[in-house]
C-alpha cells in the first residue's frame, strides 16, 4: 500500500525533501514506518525518538495502523523560550490562576 509522509523543519532538511510516496506493507503500523524511516535516513534517528506522527490529521501511536493512501505528518519537536504572559496557563479547566486577574496593556 501507498501512501503520503509529509516533513517539517529539521526533517524537511535531513531527508531533502518536503513530502516522499511511501510503500508500506499490508497492516504496517506507525511504529513500523518509524523504523522504516530510520532505515532509509539513519540521521533522522534522534529526530523520530521524539516527533508526533499524525494520521490524516489525527495524532497517532506506535501502535496505530496505517490506513492504505494516508496522508503522514511527521511532526518534530518544538523549542522555544518562555513567555512570561503564557506563565499562568494551567491544565485545569477548573482552576483560575492568581496571574489571571491582571491586566495587560498595550502601554506596558
Amino acid at each position: 500500500m501507498m501512501v503520503r509522509v509529509l516533513f517539517f523543519a529539521r526533517a524537511r532538511d535531513l531527508v531533502g525533501s518536503d513530502s516522499i510516496e511511501l510503500a508500506l506493507p499490508p497492516h504496517a503500523t506507525v511504529r513500523w514506518l518509524r523504523n522504516e524511516l530510520r532505515a532509509r535516513w539513519p540521521e533522522l534517528a534522534p529526530l523520530l525518538e521524539h516527533a508526533a506522527v499524525a494520521i490524516d490529521n489525527e495524532y497517532a501511536a506506535n501502535d496505530d495502523p496505517v490506513p492504505p493512501d494516508a496522508t503522514i505528518a511527521l511532526i518534530p519537536p518544538v523549542s522555544g523560550g518562555s513567555d512570561p504572559f503564557l506563565s499562568w496557563l494551567t491544565n485545569d479547566p477548573n482552576e483560575i490562576p492568581n496571574s489571571a486577574d491582571k491586566s495587560i496593556s498595550s502601554d506596558e
